[in-house]
């Protein structure tokens, strides 16, 4: 994952500012809350910060029919027009669960050799969970940059921990009201280009079923161990050329 430039952290956690509704079920099957679909719709979402001074971001998610997969593209606002900040290609595997095997981003400016676009394969993917996962309890894998399917080549071992916190029966963010909404929040660490991990980022999402991450906030670990956040983003959910 790519953090927005944009975001500001501090060691103030804004998250006890959320809306706190009933708790809800305790099983969690992932693919509930990751959307999946085959038609050539997409879900837009458009993010604003609790704090006026935070730059506004913006996502879609849509089925990609080359790669016969779905993709989460993430973007930064800037000057109200959609900069384009990366790419997580996704898919379900009954046996494995939630893969994200591919991540692209931009190299600006291009490169002579790889073009402009960064090409990250991942084999084993980066994995989020599976159709049998339980709040309260943590997903862990490995993942690792595909050496030969990269562009530029790669070959990095990653580290990804999920923990699944709360479902919420209802659920508001600053814009829109949802029900089932998984909390869960996710720390990805990376080789550097000498073997060593570098310190953890990752975010705190808030997935409704079936319509994905409608409330984010980043998070990075600091070398001393403490953990500093972004504001909190709050998307306004647009399903378009749904049928």
């Amino acid at each position: 994952m790519k953090v927005p430039s944009t975001a500001n952290f501090s060691k103030e956690n804004l998250f006890s500012m959320e809306h706190h509704a009933p708790v809800g079920l305790s099983n969690v099957d992932v693919k509930t809350y990751w959307p999946f679909f085959t038609h050539g719709g997409k879900i837009r979402y458009d993010y604003t910060g609790k704090q006026k001074s935070t730059p506004p971001l913006s996502a879609e998610i849509f089925y990609d029919a080359e790669k016969q997969c779905m993709c989460y593209k993430e973007y930064d606002v800037v000057d109200g027009k959609d900069v384009w900040r990366d790419s997580w290609f996704y898919r379900w595997d009954d046996t494995f669960g939630l893969a994200e095997w591919r991540d692209d981003y931009p190299i600006n400016p291009p490169s002579p050799l790889w073009g402009d676009t960064k090409i990250v394969v991942l084999d084993p993917p980066i994995g989020w969970g599976t159709s049998h996962e339980k709040i309260g309890t943590d997903y862990h894998n490995s993942p690792q940059m595909s050496l030969l399917e990269s562009r530029p080549p790669s070959g990095s071992l990653g580290d990804q921990i999920v923990q699944y916190e709360r479902i919420y029966d209802e659920y508001q963010n600053d814009h829109m009201a949802f029900t089932n909404v998984l909390r869960m929040r996710y720390y990805q660490k990376w080789e550097n280009s000498i073997g060593i991990f570098e310190q953890p980022k990752g975010a705190i999402y808030w997935f409704a079923a079936g319509k994905g991450p409608v409330t984010q906030q980043f998070l990075a670990v600091l070398p001393d161990g403490e953990t500093v956040y972004s504001d909190i983003y709050s998307a306004t959910v647009k399903m378009i050329g749904f049928p």
